[in-house]
């Protein structure tokens, strides 16, 4: 029985993989970095459990994607990882909650062993020399979909996970290659890269580079926290517009960009 932990934009997700390696096998479980804020360490262990109805002593190891992940270049006992595998503790890309923290914490005091993933950055031996360029590409969770594609059968291939940022990530030769996050091209939903107007307001003080990345998606540009609510006002306008007799609505549509 093994547990993975991935520490996303928007939440911690926890899946359960027991009865053999196929994936459909796995069982989820997520919980939003708020409530993992507020939670003691020995009420998250608790919580896993009770998500899944297993004693954490019957899991044989939990694999842990941390934040960057950008201090550690090979899959790293948890347990040993200085600075929970960070180059710097305190200052990490995105706007901090302390629920990834507070997880972490709890895994590492619940005694059940524990290895922690590298990101995708410039220590990696195995990253085209043209892609050190950049000091970090990817967090640790898009190694694990690097290598969930490789056990498909491809050696050599590009993805892009498209969710609260982007992030694209290259193999060749069976081998990370080199990969590009939201904060040097591409936006998500949630966070992407600097233009010249959150720059300047970042100089004048009236954001923290941290708030101006997190502030810098198609969902945020448009004035929308969260993907649900971008919903609700195109399902709106799809209802407005039949109600007036199947007239194309005056709104602005999140869809169209």
């Amino acid at each position: 029985m093994f547990i993975g932990i991935d520490h996303g934009t928007t939440g911690i997700r926890f899946a359960l993989l027991s009865g053999g390696a196929s994936e459909n096998s796995a069982r989820i479980y997520e919980i939003s970095r708020e409530r993992a804020a507020s939670l003691r360490e020995r009420e998250i262990l608790r919580e896993i459990e009770r998500a899944f109805g297993v004693k954490l002593s019957d899991v044989r190891l939990v694999a842990v994607s941390y934040s960057m992940g950008d201090g550690i270049s090979k899959i790293t006992d948890l347990h040993a990882a200085k600075n929970r595998g960070l180059r710097e503790e305190v200052a990490a890309a995105g706007l901090k909650v302390g629920g990834g923290t507070r997880v972490f914490d709890a895994i590492k005091s619940s005694g059940v062993p524990a290895v922690l993933i590298p990101g995708i950055h410039a220590d990696l031996h195995c990253l085209d020399r043209r892609m050190r360029f950049f000091s970090h590409g990817a967090s640790p969770e898009k190694v694990g979909i690097a290598y969930y594609i490789f056990k498909k059968g491809f050696k050599d291939f590009i993805f892009s996970d498209v969710s609260s940022n982007t992030v694209s990530v290259a193999v060749a030769g069976g081998e990370i290659a080199g990969a590009i996050d939201a904060c040097i091209f591409a936006p998500g939903l949630i966070q992407g890269p600097l233009d010249l107007q959150l720059i300047r307001d970042v100089q004048k003080g009236l954001l923290s580079a941290n708030e101006a990345f997190s502030s810098a998606g198609v969902l945020r540009k448009f004035g929308f926290q969260r993907l649900t609510a971008a919903e609700t006002q195109k399902q709106t306008q799809k209802a407005r517009a039949r109600a007036k007799g199947g007239g194309r609505s005056s709104g602005r549509c999140i869809g169209c960009f």
